[in-house]
């Protein structure tokens, strides 16, 4: 589990890669210890057909806002495709990472 000192910012990527990309976010745990949004940017949506996702997009995290506390930066990453007639439940994948703020 990596430490970082109140007010430090770090830089990350991510890769989200499928035929029927739909979407990916970032979600910070647990939210009761931190305000505002401190991670950019939180999310991306498909913007056509031809869009298959993100092989390195950059994503940072700015610890200003965060109480001390250990956190858990979550990756959800999530199909656009419809299964079993069921509009609006897509198939997705979850990756996270914890890290503390002392």
């Amino acid at each position: 589990c990596h430490q970082y000192d109140k007010n430090a910012v770090f830089n990350g990527h991510l890769r989200v890669i499928d035929k029927y990309f739909g979407s990916w976010s970032l979600h910070l745990e647990p939210t009761a210890h931190y305000t505002g949004s401190p991670i950019s940017p939180a999310s991306r949506t498909v913007v056509s057909l031809l869009d298959n996702g993100d092989s390195n997009a950059s994503w940072s995290l700015n610890t200003s806002t965060l109480d001390p506390c250990g956190y858990t930066v979550r990756l959800r990453g999530l199909k656009r495709t419809i299964f079993d007639s069921a509009a609006g439940h897509f198939h997705f994948d979850d990756k996270y990472v914890g890290f503390s703020v002392v």
